[in-house]
């Protein structure tokens, strides 16, 4: 296991008060030892422990700007209700400024990004009871128990390390699933493929248990 982040690695955060804290040292020597391994200078983490709140903005903010579903199982009933609040109030914006289409029923009242964003909310809380914490994003598991990190692909400096940089994670014990960045190919059985621009992931904040059944999934 690594003891310490390696010389001339540096780690940023993309918002050090809020993710710094939830990614241990243990993590850090881990993602460390990688760099060097495949020469990369620096790296920046975008997003790592997410409470229900933060996940709910997370989900509503992608839904906004993705067009393409992004979440299975108990995660696409929470996506949904971004997805329909926002189509249906494309719909009354669309009527409103056009006319109504007289053969069609009229879309139910718009619902704000707030209002929106709160039933998300609820519907986590709601899946979490009945599934657990974790079922909706990995991203909601207690970070003392596993560490779930996004680092921006472009941030990896030098951009040529990428490949290595990915090759040396997959290869690393410690490291139990990685979610490349959309449009890659998943080659391993750690990887899957997000639906995101992202490098993800997850590091159990325990010794790796040899041939651990590693789930692959798109819970991302």
């Amino acid at each position: 296991m690594p003891s310490g982040e390696a010389t001339g690695a540096s780690i940023n955060f993309a918002h050090q008060a809020r993710d710094a804290q939830h990614v241990s040292g243990y993590s850090k020597a881990i993602l460390a030892n990688c760099m060097r391994v495949a020469g990369v200078q620096s790296i920046t983490i975008t997003s790592t422990y997410r409470s229900p709140k933060d996940q709910g903005r997370v989900m509503l903010d992608n839904a906004s700007r993705q067009s393409g579903w992004m979440y299975k199982e108990h995660g696409h009933a929470v996506e949904k209700i971004a997805r329909d609040s926002l189509s249906a109030n494309r719909r009354v914006q669309d009527g409103l400024a056009k006319g109504f289409d007289p053969q069609r029923p009229l879309p139910g009242p718009a619902k704000s990004h707030a209002e929106t964003q709160s039933e998300m909310i609820l519907k986590i809380h709601e899946l979490e009871r009945k599934f657990g914490v974790g079922c909706v994003s990995k991203h909601q598991t207690d970070p003392k128990k596993i560490n779930v990190i996004d680092i921006d692909p472009k941030s990896v400096k030098p951009f040529s390390a990428l490949a290595p940089f990915i090759k040396a994670l997959t290869g690393d014990q410690h490291v139990e699933r990685i979610g490349l960045p959309g449009g890659a190919r998943k080659y391993s059985k750690k990887h899957f493929v997000e639906s995101v621009g992202c490098l993800h992931v997850e590091i159990p904040q325990m010794p790796a248990v040899p041939d651990r059944k590693i789930r692959v999934d798109n819970i991302a």
